[in-house]
Parts: C-alpha cells; sequence; structure tokens
C-alpha cells in the first residue's frame, strides 16, 4: 500500500477518534453518556428514598423562600455554565436534571 495511502487512513481514523470524543473529559461520548445516565438514574432513586439527609426542621424556617423567577434564573445560569464548560446541550439539560432533582 503507497505511504499517502496509509497516512490518510491514519489521519481518518484520528478525526474519528476526535469526532467521538465531544465531551471535556477526553472520553468515548458511550461511556460519558453513560455516565451520566447512571448519575441521574442515581439521584432520581435518591430522590424517590427521601435524598441523602433530612433538613433540620430549624434551619428551613430561618431559609429565605425563593420565587419562581428566582429558581429559574439559578437554574439557566447552571444549564449555561456546564454549556461553558464544554458539554452539549443535551448534556447539559441532564446534568441540570440531576441538580436539580438531588436534594
Amino acid at each position: 500500500m503507497p505511504e499517502h495511502v496509509h497516512a490518510e487512513q491514519e489521519e481518518h481514523a484520528k478525526k474519528e477518534r476526535n469526532r467521538k470524543m465531544n465531551n471535556p473529559f477526553g472520553i468515548p461520548d458511550e461511556v460519558f453518556d453513560l455516565t451520566v445516565a447512571s448519575a441521574v438514574k442515581q439521584g432520581i432513586h435518591q430522590s424517590m428514598a427521601g435524598g441523602t439527609k433530612r433538613p433540620n426542621p430549624n434551619t428551613a424556617a430561618l431559609q429565605k423562600k425563593t420565587t419562581p423567577e428566582e429558581g429559574a434564573k439559578a437554574a439557566k445560569e447552571i444549564y449555561d455554565s456546564y454549556v461553558a464548560a464544554g458539554f452539549t446541550d443535551t448534556q447539559a439539560f441532564e446534568l441540570l436534571k440531576v441538580v436539580l432533582t438531588t436534594k
């Protein structure tokens, strides 16, 4: 096989590997997606089981009530920070869901 054909094949293989690692951790997207899905699933199970720890009723009364507008603004800021860190829109949304469902 001519050397230039071999070099083209190597370059194509390198581009293919890089295309499959479109996340900030340099791992294959399939692995990253499974990790995110597992974290989401764990967060859902924890949430359904009552979370990891119960809030102290005394400190809950002292906390400021958050308006829906403030909550939406905070959620958008978290989402934007994930996108800015290099996550795809879908990955950022899945991570945001974990944050919002974990106590």
